[in-house]
């Protein structure tokens, strides 16, 4: 079907593929952190502004405002800190371009991995016909086309697992601080967006289609 898009074709998927999917998998789970992060940190901050102004005051109030403010999807989160006096704007900025990284790894990032090289390659018709093709040179070259769209789309991956990572670790950090009652972070925030943008990675390096330098 030449990379058409119609039914889904698994049985086609390479072993690039997978990795592909792998990545994009680890990806999401990375956002899903990010977002339940904020959902505590902010359901903290908001459920005892409420308190203090009143809103709330009996068990059940505060049991159902709690749960009202866990529902909240991320990109209500992000709006409703946009004019937060104690956040600041690079901050805000960083969780913007997270709800947006969050957004395209959701919507649109599987995408890339759907592409079917065509069944001959670039095989011109002629050439089909007469039926002297190598079959080992045909997948070879298959494999390359692949390899050549991940490629293409993993600068736009990467910009959106960076931005993501680089939120959570700002938010990771207010929920440290919430639990552990302590303001030193722990050595591992210093080094957090580049383990974990080379840890999504990780199966795109190991399938070979991206190289392990790339960052």
């Amino acid at each position: 079907m030449n990379g058409v898009v119609m039914w889904l074709q698994p049985a086609e998927f390479s072993a690039a593929h997978e990795a592909y999917f792998e990545a994009l998998g680890r990806a999401l789970g990375l956002t899903q952190n990010f977002e339940q992060s904020c959902k505590f940190v902010f359901g903290i901050w908001d459920l005892g502004k409420a308190r203090e102004e009143g809103k709330i005051q009996t068990r059940d109030e505060r049991r159902a405002y709690s749960e009202k403010l866990m529902g909240r999807m991320l990109g209500a989160l992000v709006k409703s800190r946009r004019g937060d006096i104690d956040i600041t704007d690079a901050d805000k900025a960083a969780f913007e371009a997270a709800r947006e990284a969050r957004n395209y790894l959701a919507h649109e990032a599987a995408v890339v991995g759907l592409f079917i090289p065509p069944k001959y390659a670039r095989r011109k018709l002629r050439e089909i016909m007469r039926g002297s093709l190598d079959t080992a040179a045909i997948e070879k070259e298959r494999t390359e086309m692949f390899h050549a769209h991940i490629r293409d789309g993993v600068p736009k991956f990467v910009e959106a697992i960076r931005a993501i990572a680089e939120a959570d670790n700002i938010v990771s950090g207010w929920s440290y601080m919430i639990q552990e009652k302590d303001d030193r972070l722990p050595f591992v925030a210093e080094r957090y967006v580049q383990s974990v943008v080379a840890w999504v990675l990780e199966p795109l390096r190991s399938a070979g289609v991206i190289h392990r330098e790339r960052p």
